[in-house]
Protein backbone atom coordinates (compact mmCIF):
# COMPACT_ATOMS: atom_id res chain seq x y z
CA UNK A 1 0.00 0.00 0.00
CA UNK A 2 1.12 3.24 -1.07
CA UNK A 3 2.10 5.47 1.76
CA UNK A 4 0.31 8.93 2.41
CA UNK A 5 2.69 11.89 2.74
CA UNK A 6 0.80 15.26 4.03
CA UNK A 7 2.76 18.46 2.87
CA UNK A 8 1.67 21.39 5.39
CA UNK A 9 2.15 24.95 3.69
CA UNK A 10 1.21 25.49 0.39
CA UNK A 11 3.32 28.42 -0.79
CA UNK A 12 5.80 27.70 -3.38
CA UNK A 13 8.19 25.19 -1.46
CA UNK A 14 5.20 23.18 0.09
CA UNK A 15 4.12 23.12 -3.40
CA UNK A 16 6.75 21.97 -5.39
CA UNK A 17 7.76 19.15 -2.40
CA UNK A 18 4.00 18.00 -3.11
CA UNK A 19 4.91 18.17 -7.05
CA UNK A 20 7.83 16.27 -7.05
CA UNK A 21 7.08 13.60 -4.56
CA UNK A 22 3.91 12.83 -6.65
CA UNK A 23 6.35 13.02 -9.62
CA UNK A 24 7.77 10.35 -8.06
CA UNK A 25 4.44 7.68 -7.27
CA UNK A 26 3.13 8.98 -3.91
CA UNK A 27 -0.15 9.53 -2.65
CA UNK A 28 0.23 13.13 -1.63
CA UNK A 29 -1.95 15.76 0.53
CA UNK A 30 -0.74 19.70 0.44
CA UNK A 31 -2.47 20.86 3.26
CA UNK A 32 -2.89 24.97 3.97
CA UNK A 33 -5.32 27.48 5.79
CA UNK A 34 -5.86 29.39 2.36
CA UNK A 35 -5.47 28.65 -1.55
CA UNK A 36 -6.60 32.01 -2.42
CA UNK A 37 -4.77 34.24 -0.09
CA UNK A 38 -0.94 35.52 -1.71
CA UNK A 39 1.88 34.22 0.23
CA UNK A 40 5.37 35.59 0.95
CA UNK A 41 6.04 33.22 -2.01
CA UNK A 42 3.35 35.23 -4.44
CA UNK A 43 4.22 39.17 -2.98
CA UNK A 44 8.28 38.80 -3.40
CA UNK A 45 10.24 40.77 -6.27
CA UNK A 46 10.77 37.78 -8.03
CA UNK A 47 14.39 37.66 -8.40
CA UNK A 48 15.62 33.85 -8.58
CA UNK A 49 19.02 35.44 -6.83
CA UNK A 50 21.30 31.90 -7.17
CA UNK A 51 24.38 34.51 -6.75
CA UNK A 52 23.47 35.56 -2.97
CA UNK A 53 25.87 33.18 -1.06
CA UNK A 54 26.66 35.30 1.31
CA UNK A 55 24.94 36.47 5.39
CA UNK A 56 22.68 39.37 4.77
CA UNK A 57 23.48 39.31 9.11
CA UNK A 58 26.55 41.13 10.58
CA UNK A 59 26.69 41.69 13.90
CA UNK A 60 26.84 45.36 13.35
CA UNK A 61 23.38 45.38 12.47
CA UNK A 62 23.17 45.04 16.61
CA UNK A 63 23.92 48.32 16.77
CA UNK A 64 21.25 49.70 14.70
CA UNK A 65 18.83 48.29 17.44
CA UNK A 66 17.87 51.59 18.68
CA UNK A 67 17.17 53.46 15.89
CA UNK A 68 15.14 50.46 14.71
CA UNK A 69 12.93 50.51 17.82
CA UNK A 70 12.57 54.46 17.51
CA UNK A 71 11.74 54.68 14.25
CA UNK A 72 8.37 52.55 13.04
CA UNK A 73 8.39 53.84 9.30
CA UNK A 74 12.62 53.21 8.88
CA UNK A 75 13.13 50.63 6.44
CA UNK A 76 14.53 48.39 9.25
CA UNK A 77 11.77 48.23 12.45
CA UNK A 78 11.37 46.38 15.21
CA UNK A 79 8.27 46.88 17.32
CA UNK A 80 8.95 47.94 21.14
CA UNK A 81 6.37 45.80 22.04
CA UNK A 82 8.10 42.64 20.21
CA UNK A 83 11.81 43.27 20.92
CA UNK A 84 12.01 41.22 24.04
CA UNK A 85 10.94 38.37 22.48
CA UNK A 86 12.70 38.89 19.67
CA UNK A 87 15.96 38.73 21.94
CA UNK A 88 17.15 35.21 21.69
CA UNK A 89 16.84 34.92 17.82
CA UNK A 90 19.50 38.56 17.99
CA UNK A 91 21.32 36.67 20.46
CA UNK A 92 21.85 33.91 17.90
CA UNK A 93 22.42 36.06 15.09
CA UNK A 94 25.50 37.16 17.09
CA UNK A 95 26.58 33.67 17.55
CA UNK A 96 26.36 32.90 13.70
CA UNK A 97 28.53 35.93 12.90
CA UNK A 98 31.98 34.34 13.72
CA UNK A 99 34.16 33.79 10.98
CA UNK A 100 34.36 30.39 11.30
CA UNK A 101 30.31 30.14 11.02
CA UNK A 102 29.99 32.48 8.12
CA UNK A 103 32.88 30.29 6.43
CA UNK A 104 30.90 27.56 6.73
CA UNK A 105 27.91 29.46 5.70
CA UNK A 106 29.60 30.24 2.30
CA UNK A 107 30.19 26.60 1.53
CA UNK A 108 26.48 25.62 2.47
CA UNK A 109 24.81 28.04 0.30
CA UNK A 110 27.55 27.22 -2.46
CA UNK A 111 26.18 23.53 -2.30
CA UNK A 112 22.78 24.04 -2.53
CA UNK A 113 22.66 27.27 -5.00
CA UNK A 114 24.39 25.60 -7.93
CA UNK A 115 21.40 23.90 -9.36
CA UNK A 116 19.03 26.40 -7.84
CA UNK A 117 18.14 27.66 -11.29
CA UNK A 118 17.92 24.26 -13.11
CA UNK A 119 16.31 23.21 -10.70
CA UNK A 120 13.28 25.64 -11.41
CA UNK A 121 13.51 24.51 -14.94
CA UNK A 122 12.52 20.77 -14.46
CA UNK A 123 9.60 21.92 -12.10
CA UNK A 124 8.19 23.79 -15.48
CA UNK A 125 7.03 22.46 -18.90
CA UNK A 126 9.38 22.80 -21.44
CA UNK A 127 6.72 25.08 -23.26
CA UNK A 128 5.96 27.37 -20.62
CA UNK A 129 9.55 28.23 -19.33
CA UNK A 130 9.18 31.48 -21.08
CA UNK A 131 6.11 32.32 -19.89
CA UNK A 132 7.64 32.53 -16.32
CA UNK A 133 11.61 33.04 -15.91
CA UNK A 134 14.13 35.48 -18.08
CA UNK A 135 17.35 34.92 -17.14
CA UNK A 136 18.37 39.12 -17.53
CA UNK A 137 20.14 39.63 -14.19
CA UNK A 138 19.84 41.99 -11.79
CA UNK A 139 21.36 45.87 -11.27
CA UNK A 140 22.19 46.89 -7.87
CA UNK A 141 22.12 50.61 -7.09
CA UNK A 142 23.98 52.54 -5.48
CA UNK A 143 22.93 56.19 -4.17
CA UNK A 144 26.31 56.47 -2.49
CA UNK A 145 29.86 55.84 -2.70
CA UNK A 146 30.27 55.02 0.47
CA UNK A 147 27.90 52.31 0.06
CA UNK A 148 29.30 50.94 -3.67
CA UNK A 149 32.56 50.91 -1.73
CA UNK A 150 31.35 49.48 1.09
CA UNK A 151 30.47 46.60 -0.45
CA UNK A 152 34.05 46.08 -2.67
CA UNK A 153 34.33 43.05 -0.77
CA UNK A 154 31.69 41.27 -1.36
CA UNK A 155 31.87 41.91 -5.04
CA UNK A 156 35.39 40.52 -4.85
CA UNK A 157 34.44 37.21 -2.78
CA UNK A 158 31.60 36.23 -5.18
CA UNK A 159 34.10 37.14 -8.14
CA UNK A 160 36.36 34.41 -6.15
CA UNK A 161 33.77 32.05 -6.48
CA UNK A 162 32.69 32.05 -10.14
CA UNK A 163 30.15 35.09 -9.70
CA UNK A 164 31.50 38.35 -11.88
CA UNK A 165 29.81 41.05 -11.05
CA UNK A 166 30.14 44.04 -13.92
CA UNK A 167 30.30 47.36 -12.43
CA UNK A 168 28.43 50.29 -14.04
CA UNK A 169 28.26 53.66 -14.60
CA UNK A 170 25.29 56.00 -13.96
CA UNK A 171 24.74 57.03 -17.14
CA UNK A 172 25.13 53.30 -18.57
CA UNK A 173 22.37 52.42 -15.49
CA UNK A 174 19.74 55.20 -16.95
CA UNK A 175 20.31 53.87 -20.82
CA UNK A 176 19.60 50.10 -20.00
CA UNK A 177 16.87 50.51 -16.96
CA UNK A 178 13.66 52.10 -18.47
CA UNK A 179 12.23 54.81 -15.89
CA UNK A 180 15.73 55.02 -14.12
CA UNK A 181 16.22 58.64 -14.20
CA UNK A 182 18.11 59.84 -11.45
CA UNK A 183 19.90 59.15 -7.91
CA UNK A 184 22.53 56.50 -9.18
CA UNK A 185 26.38 56.67 -8.32
CA UNK A 186 27.29 53.47 -9.69
CA UNK A 187 25.27 50.62 -10.32
CA UNK A 188 26.24 46.47 -10.61
CA UNK A 189 25.31 44.41 -12.44
CA UNK A 190 24.81 40.64 -11.64
CA UNK A 191 23.90 38.14 -14.82
CA UNK A 192 23.96 35.03 -12.47
CA UNK A 193 20.48 35.67 -11.57
CA UNK A 194 16.94 35.56 -13.18
CA UNK A 195 13.72 36.89 -12.69
CA UNK A 196 10.04 35.39 -12.73
CA UNK A 197 7.48 36.94 -14.89
CA UNK A 198 4.86 36.68 -12.53
CA UNK A 199 5.66 34.94 -8.89
CA UNK A 200 1.87 34.12 -7.63
CA UNK A 201 1.39 32.76 -11.54
CA UNK A 202 4.22 30.61 -11.05
CA UNK A 203 2.14 29.65 -8.04
CA UNK A 204 -0.89 28.54 -9.29
CA UNK A 205 0.92 26.93 -12.33
CA UNK A 206 2.50 24.91 -10.38
CA UNK A 207 -0.33 23.89 -8.32
CA UNK A 208 -2.81 22.97 -11.18
CA UNK A 209 0.23 20.70 -12.53
CA UNK A 210 0.47 19.24 -8.99
CA UNK A 211 -3.38 18.68 -8.48
CA UNK A 212 -3.91 17.55 -12.14
CA UNK A 213 -1.38 14.58 -11.86
CA UNK A 214 -3.43 13.79 -8.33
CA UNK A 215 -2.26 16.08 -5.26
CA UNK A 216 -4.98 16.54 -2.83
CA UNK A 217 -5.79 19.84 -1.57
CA UNK A 218 -6.46 20.00 1.88
CA UNK A 219 -8.12 24.15 3.05
CA UNK A 220 -8.00 23.98 6.92
CA UNK A 221 -4.72 25.21 9.38
CA UNK A 222 -2.96 22.25 11.35
CA UNK A 223 -3.13 22.88 15.51
CA UNK A 224 -1.01 19.62 16.39
CA UNK A 225 0.69 17.27 15.67
CA UNK A 226 0.66 13.47 17.18
CA UNK A 227 2.11 10.57 16.21
CA UNK A 228 2.39 6.30 17.52
CA UNK A 229 4.71 4.11 15.82
CA UNK A 230 2.20 3.70 13.05
CA UNK A 231 0.63 7.41 11.84
CA UNK A 232 0.94 10.80 12.06
CA UNK A 233 -2.35 12.48 13.11
CA UNK A 234 -3.05 16.02 11.86
CA UNK A 235 -5.61 18.11 14.23
CA UNK A 236 -7.09 20.99 12.63
CA UNK A 237 -8.64 24.24 14.36
CA UNK A 238 -11.86 23.08 13.16
CA UNK A 239 -11.76 20.16 15.61
CA UNK A 240 -10.93 17.41 12.39
CA UNK A 241 -7.98 15.11 11.69
CA UNK A 242 -6.58 13.49 9.22
CA UNK A 243 -3.18 10.27 9.51
CA UNK A 244 -0.90 9.86 7.36
CA UNK A 245 1.97 7.90 7.68
CA UNK A 246 4.32 10.71 6.50
CA UNK A 247 4.86 14.89 6.71
CA UNK A 248 6.87 17.40 5.52
CA UNK A 249 6.50 20.85 7.94
CA UNK A 250 6.72 23.50 5.05
CA UNK A 251 5.04 26.07 6.47
CA UNK A 252 6.82 29.19 5.91
CA UNK A 253 6.88 31.48 9.38
CA UNK A 254 4.14 29.31 10.61
CA UNK A 255 6.79 26.41 10.85
CA UNK A 256 7.59 27.30 14.78
CA UNK A 257 4.80 26.11 16.35
CA UNK A 258 4.43 22.89 14.89
CA UNK A 259 7.73 22.18 15.36
CA UNK A 260 8.37 23.35 18.94
CA UNK A 261 5.39 20.74 18.96
CA UNK A 262 7.65 17.45 18.02
CA UNK A 263 10.12 18.83 20.37
CA UNK A 264 12.60 21.68 18.82
CA UNK A 265 13.14 25.14 19.95
CA UNK A 266 14.67 27.17 17.13
CA UNK A 267 15.22 30.96 16.36
CA UNK A 268 12.91 31.25 13.68
CA UNK A 269 10.90 34.45 13.48
CA UNK A 270 9.49 36.61 10.89
CA UNK A 271 10.62 39.47 8.90
CA UNK A 272 7.72 40.84 7.14
CA UNK A 273 8.01 42.53 4.03
CA UNK A 274 5.73 45.11 1.93
CA UNK A 275 5.12 45.92 -1.78
CA UNK A 276 2.60 47.93 -3.55
CA UNK A 277 2.15 46.31 -6.81
CA UNK A 278 0.77 48.87 -9.38
CA UNK A 279 -1.13 47.94 -12.74
CA UNK A 280 -0.63 49.89 -16.15
CA UNK A 281 3.28 51.31 -15.31
CA UNK A 282 4.72 54.05 -17.81
CA UNK A 283 7.71 51.77 -17.83
CA UNK A 284 8.93 48.55 -18.31
CA UNK A 285 11.96 46.69 -17.64
CA UNK A 286 12.47 42.81 -18.00
CA UNK A 287 15.61 42.50 -15.08
CA UNK A 288 15.44 42.69 -11.56
CA UNK A 289 16.53 45.72 -9.83
CA UNK A 290 17.44 46.39 -6.05
CA UNK A 291 18.23 49.96 -4.67
CA UNK A 292 21.20 48.95 -2.16
CA UNK A 293 20.60 52.04 -0.16
CA UNK A 294 17.00 52.48 -0.31
CA UNK A 295 16.40 49.09 0.41
CA UNK A 296 13.67 48.12 -2.00
CA UNK A 297 13.22 46.41 -5.22
CA UNK A 298 11.69 47.45 -8.04
CA UNK A 299 10.25 44.59 -10.13
CA UNK A 300 8.31 45.10 -13.65
CA UNK A 301 6.13 42.05 -13.82
CA UNK A 302 3.07 40.87 -15.82
CA UNK A 303 1.04 41.45 -12.63
CA UNK A 304 2.30 45.16 -12.62
CA UNK A 305 5.45 47.45 -11.74
CA UNK A 306 6.05 46.00 -7.72
CA UNK A 307 7.71 47.86 -5.30
CA UNK A 308 8.56 46.71 -2.00
CA UNK A 309 11.05 45.41 0.58
CA UNK A 310 12.25 46.59 3.98
CA UNK A 311 11.85 44.51 7.42
CA UNK A 312 9.70 44.76 10.42
CA UNK A 313 10.22 42.81 12.76
CA UNK A 314 6.67 42.97 14.72
CA UNK A 315 5.55 39.10 15.11
CA UNK A 316 3.11 37.16 12.84
CA UNK A 317 0.08 38.38 14.56
CA UNK A 318 0.40 41.99 14.38
CA UNK A 319 -1.53 44.48 12.17
CA UNK A 320 0.46 45.55 8.98
CA UNK A 321 1.76 49.40 9.23
CA UNK A 322 0.85 50.21 5.60
CA UNK A 323 2.15 53.60 5.91
CA UNK A 324 6.22 51.73 4.87
CA UNK A 325 4.78 51.61 1.62
CA UNK A 326 4.39 55.32 1.28
CA UNK A 327 7.94 55.38 2.79
CA UNK A 328 9.39 52.57 0.17
CA UNK A 329 7.23 54.53 -2.77
CA UNK A 330 9.18 58.05 -2.47
CA UNK A 331 12.33 56.09 -2.58
CA UNK A 332 11.45 54.51 -5.61
CA UNK A 333 10.89 57.74 -7.12
CA UNK A 334 14.11 59.48 -6.09
CA UNK A 335 15.01 57.04 -8.86
CA UNK A 336 12.32 56.33 -11.08
CA UNK A 337 10.95 60.16 -11.01
CA UNK A 338 7.47 59.45 -13.06
CA UNK A 339 6.02 55.61 -10.92
CA UNK A 340 2.80 56.39 -10.20
CA UNK A 341 1.74 56.81 -6.64
CA UNK A 342 -2.06 57.12 -6.52
CA UNK A 343 -2.90 53.65 -7.16
CA UNK A 344 -1.87 50.06 -6.73
CA UNK A 345 -2.24 46.48 -4.84
CA UNK A 346 -0.68 46.92 -1.33
CA UNK A 347 0.58 43.63 0.33
CA UNK A 348 2.48 42.67 3.44
CA UNK A 349 4.00 39.41 3.79
CA UNK A 350 5.96 37.32 6.18
CA UNK A 351 9.32 35.90 5.56
CA UNK A 352 10.36 33.15 7.66
CA UNK A 353 13.70 33.77 9.09
CA UNK A 354 16.59 32.19 10.89
CA UNK A 355 18.86 33.50 13.13
CA UNK A 356 21.37 32.35 10.94
CA UNK A 357 20.32 32.61 7.99
CA UNK A 358 20.20 29.38 6.75
CA UNK A 359 16.64 27.54 6.14
CA UNK A 360 15.87 23.75 7.95
CA UNK A 361 16.15 21.41 5.35
CA UNK A 362 16.20 17.69 6.28
CA UNK A 363 14.62 14.94 8.52
CA UNK A 364 13.58 14.41 12.14
CA UNK A 365 16.94 12.95 13.57
CA UNK A 366 15.12 10.38 15.78
CA UNK A 367 11.92 9.94 12.64
CA UNK A 368 12.68 10.03 9.41
CA UNK A 369 8.60 9.94 8.64
CA UNK A 370 8.94 13.66 9.97
CA UNK A 371 10.60 16.32 7.15
CA UNK A 372 11.36 19.86 7.33
CA UNK A 373 11.77 22.88 4.80
CA UNK A 374 11.63 25.90 5.86
CA UNK A 375 13.35 29.34 7.35
CA UNK A 376 14.11 30.76 3.67
CA UNK A 377 14.05 34.15 4.60
CA UNK A 378 14.45 36.27 1.35
CA UNK A 379 15.71 33.51 -0.83
CA UNK A 380 12.49 31.14 -0.82
CA UNK A 381 11.39 31.51 -4.03
CA UNK A 382 15.14 31.27 -4.79
CA UNK A 383 15.83 28.02 -3.47
CA UNK A 384 12.15 26.45 -3.28
CA UNK A 385 12.89 24.20 -6.34
CA UNK A 386 16.23 22.74 -5.27
CA UNK A 387 14.86 22.47 -1.37
CA UNK A 388 11.61 20.13 -3.33
CA UNK A 389 14.43 18.17 -4.65
CA UNK A 390 16.25 17.32 -1.88
CA UNK A 391 13.59 16.56 0.18
CA UNK A 392 11.42 14.63 -2.24
CA UNK A 393 15.08 12.52 -3.03
CA UNK A 394 15.44 12.22 0.76
CA UNK A 395 11.87 10.46 1.53
CA UNK A 396 12.08 8.48 -1.84
CA UNK A 397 15.40 7.55 -1.85
CA UNK A 398 16.93 8.10 1.26
CA UNK A 399 19.58 9.80 0.14
CA UNK A 400 20.80 13.05 -2.09
CA UNK A 401 23.49 14.53 -3.79
CA UNK A 402 24.75 17.56 -1.20
CA UNK A 403 25.45 17.08 2.11
CA UNK A 404 22.24 18.58 4.53
CA UNK A 405 24.18 18.60 7.56
CA UNK A 406 23.82 22.63 8.25
CA UNK A 407 20.77 22.97 7.38
CA UNK A 408 19.59 20.51 10.20
CA UNK A 409 16.31 21.18 12.89
CA UNK A 410 18.74 20.87 15.46
CA UNK A 411 21.74 22.62 15.12
CA UNK A 412 21.50 25.34 17.49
Amino acid sequence: MNKKIAVVGAGLIGTSIALRLKQKGKDVVLIDKSFTEQPASGGNAGIIAYCDIFPMIDAKLLLKIPFWLLNPRAMVSLKPSYALKMFPWFIELLKSTSPKRKEGYVEAKLSIMKSALSDHYTQIDQQDIERFIAETGTYYLYSKQSSFEGDANVRKLKAEHGYEPEIVSANDAYKRIDGLEQGVYKAVFEKDSANLKSPMGLLKYLRDKAVGLGVELKQDKVSNIRRNTDKIYLDFEDGNFIEVDEIVIAAGAYSRKLVNDLGFDIPLDTERGYNVTIPNSPFKFNVGVIAKDAQIAISSLDDGLRVGGGVEFAGIDAKPNYERIDVMLKLAKELFPSIPTDRGERWMGCRPSMADDLPVIGQHPRDRRISFAFGHGHLGMTMAAVTAKHISNMIVDGKTDIDLTPFRVDRF
